[in-house]
């Protein structure tokens, strides 16, 4: 469970990341695409061993999550880099909503994996389980809904 607690910490980076990368294909920038998530691949690999160095298998989980945050950064550069005039007040809202989302949800495991004993055999099923309510439920409290392609590419592409 410790893997996963440390894998968690990544989330909102996770979360961030797949928005953005759907954005860029939704734009038709395969080669884009391409060129960062070959960038990518190195900074995980780095980080992957670097953080294995330090705390073995689980610097390998942080790194994973670590990476995606930064993806998740690099792919929120490409889109405004490539859509000149965008217009960033809904994107971000619904970013702000999905990292606040991931982020309470992250911060509450590891709060609960510190202070709370389970059974080991049971241990990464109830982590699952409390992440999958604390994540729904606080989307739900944040009225965080999945926006559509066609809704994405009316903000960023005037017709």
């Amino acid at each position: 469970a410790m893997l996963m607690a440390l894998h968690v910490i990544g989330i909102p980076g996770i979360a961030v990341q797949t928005f953005m990368t759907r954005v860029v294909f939704s734009l038709n920038k395969i080669k884009e695409s391409a060129i960062v998530s070959a960038f990518l691949l190195v900074i995980y690999v780095l980080c992957s061993f670097v953080f294995s160095q330090i705390w073995g298998l689980a610097g390998i989980a942080f790194a994973t999550g670590l990476s995606y945050t930064i993806g998740g950064v690099v792919y929120y550069i490409v889109v405004v880099y490539l859509c000149k005039e965008i217009e960033c007040k809904h994107t971000l809202l619904v970013l702000g909503k999905t990292i606040l989302a991931s982020a309470i949800m992250a911060i509450a495991l590891l709060i609960i994996k510190y202070f709370v004993v389970w059974p080991e055999v049971f241990e990464l099923g109830i982590f699952a389980l409390l992440g999958i309510v604390l994540y729904f439920g606080t989307a739900r409290l944040l009225r965080l809904k999945e926006a559509s392609i066609r809704e994405i590419l009316k903000v960023y592409v005037k017709s």
